[in-house]
């Protein structure tokens, strides 16, 4: 019995640990913005989200983030500031990353209109 119960700790142990697949979500469009970053986000998505949104003066500054070699997100280090002067700042580290989206949500008609840090999938 103490082996089953071991063997079943150790499997959900090593289930919880493993980086869930997040990929990287931009959703664009009049009324709402959302971004939402993983450890599968790279800086080539990164770049183009930043370009996107500064078409629209939108300031997506993620300046002191760092990137595996592989170009995959390692470090989060976020700033986001609005065309109406709504914004704010976030860090995430590798572990964070790995289980759960980081970025920001803008909803015109939202209460709160802005949000950034930690998001739901």
């Amino acid at each position: 019995m103490k082996h089953a119960v071991l063997s079943l700790f150790t499997m959900w142990l090593s289930l919880s640990c493993s980086p869930k697949q997040l990929p990287t979500v931009f959703e664009n469009t009049d009324t709402e913005i959302a971004v939402k970053l993983s450890h599968m986000t790279t800086q080539t998505e990164m770049t183009a989200i930043r370009d996107s949104l500064s078409k629209k003066s939108i300031t997506f500054d993620f300046a002191g983030s760092e990137f595996f070699d592989d170009n995959h997100l390692r470090i989060l280090k976020l700033k986001v500031i609005m065309a109406n002067g709504a914004g704010g700042q976030t860090t995430a580290d590798l572990m964070s990353l790995q289980h759960n989206y980081i970025g920001f949500r803008y909803r015109e008609a939202g209460a709160p209109a802005f949000a950034i840090g930690k998001l739901e999938k």
